[in-house]
Order: structure tokens, then sequence, then C-alpha cells
């Protein structure tokens, strides 16, 4: 009798078991010959949300998650599409162009390839699945290039249109604070030494501790005897260049280490104020480039959603 209830009981878990991974793995769409399980969302949202996070940070890139988050689905449904697209065209990322792909986004981040790993795991990501993503990523690009771009043109009028719906994002300021460190190789005895030391004085400004007895010793800029402090100065004073990547950065951010030949810069922005539109003349390069993104962006998702028209698409509740 004991043995029959452990038998029973044992069948009545193995019974649940089963129903929890079916209720788990449910269906919830079809697409086309494919098809989409609770679980494969889930996986999805998580995948998504670390890779964005990954990318842009913790502020932004939750944003643009909770952007996408909205409508998971849809946008699974919508990938899936695309991914039959690019079989169509035969478009495939190698896995040399995906490797070089990871190796600039570890560049990008400033750091190495045992930390971006270290990095990706405390989000939940494997290297292995962040470049899967990178994959997607080269070929919806090698796809909109081929498939998308011959589709639009974009006139002057449509760029001033642009420029003035959306003028505050094109701005300048009349009054800058910043801090500006310029390593120059001469003052060390290596390339390696020069970017260790780039990478010290950039991390202590990001972590808002001080780095002014390095910039004095090392930096060969204008405010070095100031610890790179340049107090408040006239933005019209500065090289566009360097008015245009201190205007990219909030009060309180740190740039990227920019390399100039064999040298280095980077900048802190302590402070703006007195804002002013930038001239359409000045501004227009950088309009081009949003507008070009966006529209691209906006006719990729209509030519998907007029592919999965002609798809069989059905979402199960």
């Amino acid at each position: 009798m004991r043995k029959l209830f452990i038998i029973t009981l044992c069948l009545f878990f193995f019974s649940f078991s089963a129903v929890a991974k079916t209720v788990v793995d449910r269906i919830i769409a079809k697409v086309g010959p494919e098809v989409i399980t609770l679980s494969d969302l889930a996986q999805e949202r998580k995948e998504q949300k670390a890779y964005l996070l990954q990318t842009y940070g913790y502020t932004k890139g939750g944003q643009e998650f909770a952007k996408i988050n909205k409508d998971m689905l849809g946008n699974l449904i919508l990938k899936k599409i695309l991914k039959s697209e690019t079989n169509l065209l035969n478009i495939s990322a190698s896995g040399n162009k995906i490797d070089q792909e990871y190796k600039q986004r570890i560049i990008q981040k400033q750091t190495n390839e045992k930390a971006f790993a270290e990095s990706l795991s405390r989000k939940g990501l494997s290297v292995l699945a962040y470049k899967e993503i990178l994959k997607q990523e080269i070929e919806k690009r090698l796809f909109i290039q081929r498939k998308i771009v011959p589709l639009i043109s974009i006139s002057e009028y449509d760029l001033q249109q642009e420029y003035k719906n959306n003028i505050k994002k094109y701005q300048t300021y009349n009054k800058l604070r910043f801090i500006e460190v310029f390593l120059t190789p001469d003052k060390f005895d290596s390339k390696e030494e020069l970017s260790k030391m780039a990478k010290q004085i950039q991390k202590l400004l990001k972590n808002r501790r001080p780095a002014s007895a390095f910039i004095k010793k090392y930096s060969s800029g204008a405010f070095a005897q100031k610890g790179g402090n340049s107090g408040m100065v006239e933005g019209n004073t500065l090289r566009p260049e360097v008015q245009g990547i201190l205007n990219s950065l909030k009060p309180g951010e740190t740039s990227h280490i920019i390399p100039i030949q064999n040298s280095v810069l980077i900048f802190k922005l302590l402070s703006k104020a007195d804002p002013s539109p930038l001239p359409y003349n000045k501004a227009v390069a950088q309009v081009r480039m949003d507008y070009a993104e966006k529209l691209l962006a906006e006719e990729l998702r209509k030519h998907l959603l007029a592919v999965k028209d002609k798809t069989y698409v059905e979402i199960l509740k």
C-alpha cells in the first residue's frame, strides 16, 4: 500500500510538472510555418533588455527597452518576418564580420574582452547570445542597405522641416565650463603608458574623484595648470569640433577617450548656459544623419508590415 501511494504521488508530480511546462511553452502566435511560445517571448524580453543596457547604459538603455517592451510580441513577429526576408535575399553575416563587430563594441566601451564578457554576464546575457544579436543587427543593416535605401529620397525641404521641428535638439551653448585633458606621447615612455593614464584619468572624472594632480602633471592642454578646469568660456571661442563634443554632453558627463593621431583628448562638462539654436548650415550634417536614420526605420517597419499582411500570422489568446 505504501509503495502504491509513493508511485501515485510521483506520477502526480510528474504530471503536474508536464502541465506546468506546457503552460510555460504555450504557443501564443504563429508566423507562417513558425511558432512563438511564452518562453520565446520571455527569452526575447530578457535578451533585448540586457543588450540595450549593455549598449546604451542603464538610463538610456532602460528608456529604449521601455519603448519596445510595450509591444514585445509585435516586435518579435516583425523580427521573424525580417529574418524570412533576409533569407530570401541570401543575406547572412559571416563569423568574421560578427567577431569584428564584437571587438568594435569592446573598443567603444573602452574596456577589454574579459571585462566586457563579465558585464554581459551580470546582465544575464552570454557572449554567444550577444553575438547572435549582433548577427541579427548586421543582417538588418545589410537588408536596409539593399532593400530600403533605394526606396527613399531626402530633399533639402525635408531637412529644413526636420531642423525646424526639432530646433531644440540642434542648439549650441554660448557659455561652457569644462575639464580638458590632452595627453601627448612626449610625456610618456610608451603608448601603453599613455593609454593607461588616459583610462585612469577618465575613470576618476567619471566617478567624480579628484584628477587635477594627474592632469597638471601629464596634460598638455591649455588649462592643464588649473587641473584642466576651463572656467566659464565663450562657446564661439572654441574649435567647432570641441564645441560639438561639449554640446553633446550633459553637465557632469565625461566623454570617451578621443584619439587624435598619437595623442588623446578627454572632456568632462561641468556646466553650460545661454543656449541658442545652431545655424542650419552648421547643423545640416547632423540633421541629415538623424532624419535618414528615422526615415529608414519608418520605411523598414512599413515594408515588414506590408509583408506581414501577406503572411499567415495568428495571435493566440
